[in-house]
């Protein structure tokens, strides 16, 4: 169990690098790779985030629309 959380954080850390996010290992970090579209719930996903974040709550958020190439080309929101 250990060993997985250790995995987990740093990970984080280098998606937040990779994407250009402040790395910081106390802020949750909610990432979503996959198709942008209404199939897979986005547009709920991108309500949810507009919420909790206008609410106050702090957290970092990335959106990869492609997948393959995501960590070498990718739009992230």
């Amino acid at each position: 169990h250990t060993h997985s959380l250790e995995k987990k954080r740093v990970l984080k850390t280098i998606i937040q690098k990779a994407t250009g996010l402040n790395v910081d290992p106390n802020i949750p970090l909610f990432v979503f790779l996959g198709r942008l579209d209404g199939q897979k719930g986005v547009d709920i996903m991108f309500e949810a985030i507009s919420r909790m974040l206008s609410s106050g709550a702090r957290a970092q958020v990335r959106a990869c629309a492609c997948v393959r190439a995501c960590v070498r080309a990718c739009v992230y929101v």
